[in-house]
């Protein structure tokens, strides 16, 4: 089973490389499937195998992290803050997602989620299927519905917003995704107007 699943992913990866070479010498919109598959010798059957859409193949993983978020967040002890058991949950969710492709991979991709109109939406659909988990773990713990508790979806919210953040800055200066993670959430938890005086403070 070892060798099968490592072959397996050795294939979905190759897949992902030829069709990210493809989307950077040519633009997203304009390759299609049936180029990638051409390029990775597979047959079209084979792509939907592991990627339900063109867009789902910039997120390999996408539907087994949010499903391990889900089952992370159940198994939680009720007695545990609640936050910080969703903050956790997450950061480690993302730095699994990320860590199943190549380094050089990962960041390629990243840049294609920020850069193409498609991925891009595909992304937020992720990040609203994420923020909807986050909200229904909230509601149980705060004693409220989280379809209606505005607290349950600005904590959901509030975490989502810190990793698009920090995954957006870390594109924009190469800095180290986990600790623009970790700043990201320092400045959530003492407050953004806090922050935001500090720099006026540091800027004068």
């Amino acid at each position: 089973m070892e060798l099968r699943e490592r072959k397996k992913a050795l294939l979905r990866d190759a897949i992902v490389r030829n069709a990210v070479d493809l989307f950077e010498r040519r633009g997203f919109d304009a390759v299609s499937v049936e180029e990638i598959c051409q390029a990775s010798t597979c047959s079209r059957s084979t792509f939907h195998r592991y990627f339900g859409s063109k867009e789902d193949l910039l997120f390999p993983t996408a539907a087994e992290k949010l499903e391990t978020l889900a089952a992370t967040l159940d198994a939680a002890d009720a007695g545990w803050d609640p936050w910080e058991v969703a903050r956790d949950a997450v950061s480690v969710g993302l730095r699994g997602f990320l860590d199943d492709l190549e380094p050089d991979l990962q960041a390629r991709c990243i840049r294609l989620w920020f850069s193409e109109a498609q991925p891009r939406r595909r992304y937020l659909e992720i990040v609203l299927e994420w923020e909807t988990v986050l909200s229904r773990f909230f509601g149980p713990r705060l004693g409220v519905d989280p379809a209606t508790s505005l607290e349950c979806q600005l904590l959901a919210s509030s975490i989502s917003s810190a990793l698009r953040a920090a995954l957006g800055t870390a594109m924009a200066t190469g800095d180290p995704v986990e600790a623009l993670i970790r700043r990201a959430f320092e400045i959530v938890e003492t407050g953004l107007s806090a922050n935001l005086f500090a720099l006026r403070q540091t800027a004068v």
